[in-house]
Formats: C-alpha cells, sequence, structure tokens
C-alpha cells in the first residue's frame, strides 16, 4: 500500500498494519505541530483509494474506486448536521472543509484504515454515506 502525504514527494510505502500506524502518527505529529489538520491519500494495490483527516482525534474518511467515477463515499458521523465544519489541508496545502455529519472519533477511523490494508475495499466497520 502506497501513502501520500506531501504532494511532491513519493508516496511512502507499507507492508504491515504497523508501518501504516507508524506512518499515520508521524503524519499526526507533523499537523499537529503546525496547528493544522493533514489530509493523507492510502493507495491498495488495487488502485481503490482511501483519504483520512489526521492530526486531532476526530477525522473524516473519503472512499474511492480504483476507477475514480461514481459512487464516492464519506464516513458517517454520529450527527446529520453540517456545522460546525472540520478544515484540514490536503498534503497541509489544500484548504478543504468537511461538513460535520462526515466527523467520525480517530479510533473508529483507524479500525476502518486496518481493514482497508488487509482488503483494500471499502471497509465495513464504519458506516458510510455516498456523496
Amino acid at each position: 500500500m502506497k501513502i501520500v502525504i506531501h504532494e511532491k514527494e513519493s508516496p511512502l510505502e507499507a507492508r504491515t498494519v504497523a508501518d501504516i500506524d507508524r506512518v499515520i502518527e508521524s503524519a499526526t505529529e507533523e499537523a499537529s505541530a503546525k496547528g493544522l489538520l493533514n489530509i493523507i491519500e492510502l493507495v491498495a494495490d488495487n488502485g481503490n483509494t482511501i483519504d483520512i483527516v489526521v492530526g486531532g482525534d476526530e477525522t473524516v474518511l473519503g472512499f474511492q474506486y480504483s476507477h475514480r467515477n461514481p459512487p464516492y463515499y464519506a464516513s458517517k458521523g454520529n450527527t446529520d448536521n453540517d456545522e460546525p465544519v472540520m478544515a484540514a489541508f490536503k498534503a497541509l496545502i489544500h484548504h478543504t472543509e468537511f461538513p460535520r455529519k462526515w466527523v467520525i472519533p480517530l479510533k473508529k477511523g483507524m479500525s476502518a484504515i486496518h481493514e482497508f490494508f488487509q482488503s483494500g475495499d471499502l471497509p465495513k466497520s464504519i458506516e458510510w454515506v455516498e456523496v
């Protein structure tokens, strides 16, 4: 699995769940040090991707199939409210806002990331909404 943290750098390679945890922990520390939330991308060998917001206790996940056509999915949080939004930065550069209804605890997000690493498919450990 490849992990993209910065857009102008080569993706990192993850061969184990422990590799993923180390990379995400490092990206979290970097984002926290900058006072930002970062959006990183994980790319499975089959081309499917998950984006995850790192740098805080909450996250948003986005899933996209390798064909890059709909359907697209976002994690489903515990509310149907859009506000307050979660502001994050893809690769610590590109400002993005997510509705509150997509925000989930980081622990749940990491569980889905681990499942994605094993399957390369849409994780079933969390609820998703089509966007």
